[in-house]
């Protein structure tokens, strides 16, 4: 029966890529042969299924015609070499050992051929089967071995052709047909070694470039994979990146509405803030203009400084609208000649009562500080409060 298994990895493939089933005669000739062997190993295989089965069929009719001729060795030895040759073939499908069903076919379809060549004859056409000998041996055994094959061959019909006919029956034959038959035969060996040589030269350098295709094809689909792979990666990190792009602007967006959020409070608050210190201020100035009534030194003092750090708080609360500008970096100083010895004297009028409550004296050493330099006076005095 023939492995459906085997059958299986028997298929090929056309140029479109489907599947294609090999025929019933394909499947025959590749029976015995390793699915995985070499293209080689197939082709041997293949002539050992086809060169039998030939050898067979005309060895049974061979035998056939021998038996109604009347020939009955002839026919014992023709139904008997197919016998063997089935057996053979048997033995091949089961083992699938083509070295050995080669071997010994080679030298049983020898021994065949020396039995046909002894009891022939010139008139007669056994001998004929004798030039087949090299053709067969190079391609089943290669060209060194069969080539071997037909010298022993060769030597065997020069053996016969010296000794003679030692019994009745054995064909004779003349010298001149002996001369032109062994060198025929060497002729055809000759060329039939030739001819393998050069077939199993081209074969190997045919198998070789496959092998390099084959290579080629694998380095091809590796680097398909890792192109591949790359490309994944690559689209992959760009999801990311535009997801992260994507995350960063609604933070940035949302950053940017705190901030609007931040400076529409900022500045309701220094309006908030504004409203009542700038009436501070103004009374402050209505009562230090004794339009009023009369102040006495302290009283002048004290509103004095309560009218400073007013104006200073008014400075801080403008301040905070440009608040902005600072984070940005952009702040402005206003600068002014300043009279340094009165602005440390006004900031420490400022903290002074406080300063008392915790008993803690404050006092001025200005002489040795300037009489007067360019300054920020706002920033100056926000630094001497804190």
């Amino acid at each position: 029966m023939i492995d459906e298994d085997r059958l299986d990895t028997m298929k090929t493939y056309d140029s479109h890529g489907n599947t294609v089933t090999p025929s019933l005669f394909t499947r025959f000739l590749s029976l015995g042969t390793c699915p995985d062997a070499s293209a080689e190993a197939r082709r041997r295989g293949e002539l050992v299924n086809g060169l039998c089965t030939i050898a067979v069929v005309f060895l049974a009719a061979l035998g056939t015609v021998a038996a109604l001729r009347g020939v009955t060795a002839l026919a014992i030895a023709d139904f008997a070499t197919a016998l063997v040759l089935v057996a053979l073939l048997a033995f091949f499908w089961a083992t699938g050992r083509y070295n050995a069903v080669a071997h010994i076919g080679v030298a049983f379809i020898g021994i065949v051929f020396v039995y046909l060549l002894m009891s022939g004859g010139e008139d007669q056409t056994a001998y004929v089967w004798y030039y087949a000998f090299p053709l067969m041996s190079t391609f089943l055994l290669g060209a060194r071995k069969g080539s071997l094959a037909s010298a022993t061959l060769l030597a065997l019909a020069s053996l016969y052709f010296l000794v003679g006919p030692q019994a009745e029956g054995w064909a004779a034959y003349s010298t001149a047909f002996e001369i032109r038959f062994v060198s025929s035969f060497a002729l055809v060996s000759l060329a039939s070694f030739i001819y393998e040589r050069m077939r199993s030269a081209a074969s190997q350098a045919l198998a070789r470039q496959t092998q390099t295709l084959q290579d080629t094809v694998a380095n091809l689909t590796e680097a398909q994979t890792n192109l591949s792979a790359t490309n994944e990666r690559l689209r992959t990190e760009i999801r990311q990146r535009k997801e992260a792009v994507f995350e960063m602007q609604a933070a940035t967006a949302e950053a940017h509405r705190a901030n609007q959020a931040k400076s529409q409070f900022l500045a309701n608050m220094s309006h908030e803030l504004r409203t009542p210190l700038n009436h501070v201020i103004g009374f402050s100035e209505i009562v230090l203009s004794e339009k009023v009534g009369e102040l006495n030194e302290t009283q002048q003092e004290y509103l004095g400084d309560v009218l400073s750090s007013s104006r200073h708080l008014l400075a801080i609360i403008n301040d905070v609208l440009d608040l902005a500008r600072v984070e940005a970096g952009k702040a402005d100083l206003e600068y002014s000649e300043v009279d340094l010895p009165s602005l440390l004297r006004d900031s420490i009028r400022i903290v002074e009562d406080q300063a008392e409550r915790k008993g803690v004296h404050v006092q001025v050493d200005a002489d040795s500080v300037p009489a007067s330099v360019t300054i920020d006076e706002r920033m100056i005095r926000q630094v001497l409060y804190n």
